[in-house]
């Protein structure tokens, strides 16, 4: 049931690192190309992470 799970906290533990990052590019004021192109990246992530989830409840529904 759990296929992804470590996978998944993983990708996790990356979103929270590169928020972090995120809020470190703000307050240093950088470019907001820069800070655009970062936010895709995160948001990237985000719908694999969604994905991924989403493919573990279907695989757990095959098995009810």
């Amino acid at each position: 049931m759990a296929r992804y799970k470590e996978q998944a906290l993983n990708k996790v533990a990356n979103l929270e690192n590169k928020m972090r990052t995120l809020d470190f590019m703000i307050s240093r004021a950088q470019s907001q190309d820069e800070i655009r192109e970062f936010i895709v990246k995160i948001q990237e992530q985000l719908e694999d992470l969604r994905s991924m989830i989403s493919l573990e409840h279907d695989e757990f529904q095959t098995y009810i």
